[in-house]
C-alpha cells in the first residue's frame, strides 16, 4: 500500500499522514492530482487530465504535474 493511499483527506484540501503525523494543505489542483493518483491513474496520464480539466496547455500541465510528483517524493509520499 502506498503512502498516498494512507493519507486522510477532505474535500477542502486538508491531508493528514497518520504514519508521520504530518499535515498538508493542498490547493484545488493539487487535491485533484492527488485524487487521480489515489485512484490509480498513471503519472504519465496526469498532464493530459490536468490540461483537459483546467484549460491549460499540456506542456504547462506536464511541468506542474512533474513538480508536484517530485514534491511528493521529497515528502516520501510517492
Amino acid at each position: 500500500m502506498s503512502a498516498i493511499s494512507k493519507l486522510a483527506m477532505n474535500d477542502e484540501g486538508f491531508a493528514f499522514d497518520p504514519m508521520t503525523g504530518a499535515c498538508y494543505t493542498l490547493n484545488q489542483t493539487g487535491l485533484r492530482l492527488l485524487q487521480w493518483l489515489r485512484e490509480g491513474r498513471r503519472q504519465e496520464d496526469i498532464p493530459h487530465l490536468l490540461a483537459e480539466s483546467y484549460d491549460v496547455s499540456e506542456d504547462s500541465a506536464a511541468r506542474d504535474a512533474t513538480d508536484f510528483c517530485l514534491r511528493l517524493k521529497t515528502l516520501k509520499l510517492a
